[in-house]
């Protein structure tokens, strides 16, 4: 039997078009997830009476508002201004950066330097940059290889690997790019 890898999340903000009675209360952040759709023991006892009267005796749960993926549901929420952002250039100071990496979806991605340093770390969003820093021994750490477009010299290096793909030790060396050689896969 195969498991069932989407849960339903009712959204706990009020929306305007909906009488406060019809949102149902948040659930505690203690309660355990039992996986099974079922409510935990303590859901009784910790839930509020919230809207009772306005309920049916009916054993239904409310619709739910939003379908969402568990490999996805413990990152945080994305915020409407974050995905309405213009693109952003980090590395900013570098503006002499031989290598360019440009998101054209989103990738997290991690540089770090031959003592295995922390250089950067982030979530790179569609439209984002980064710049550089010119130094020798940079590694890059990637979660999306083919939402990655990286320019050594104004040039677009081949890429270094399909959508999806984790990219691990991508050198992040100006030769090596360009010869499409930096990622070992």
């Amino acid at each position: 039997m195969m498991a069932n890898t989407r849960k339903l999340i009712t959204s706990t903000s009020p929306s305007a078009s909906l009488p406060s009675s019809a949102i149902p209360p948040a659930p505690a952040p203690s309660e355990p997830d039992m996986g099974n759709g079922a409510p935990s023991s303590a859901d009784s006892s910790q839930a509020p009476e919230q809207g009772a009267a306005d309920e049916s005796p009916s054993e239904e749960a409310p619709q739910p508002s939003v379908i969402v993926n568990e490999d996805v549901a413990g990152l945080p929420p994305v915020s409407e201004s974050e995905r309405m952002s213009p693109p952003q250039v980090f590395g900013r100071a570098n503006a002499n950066a031989r290598i360019v990496i440009r998101a054209n979806a989103d990738s997290w991605v991690q540089v770090r330097d031959g003592q295995g340093q922390l250089v950067l770390t982030r979530m790179l969003r569609a439209g984002d940059s980064y710049r550089v820093p010119n130094q020798p021994g940079l590694t890059l750490l990637t979660g999306n290889a083919g939402a990655l477009e990286i320019f050594v010299d104004g040039r677009k290096a081949p890429p270094i690997g399909p959508g999806g793909a984790i990219r691990r030790d991508v050198a992040l060396d100006a030769d090596r790019l360009l010869a499409g050689t930096a990622a070992d896969y």
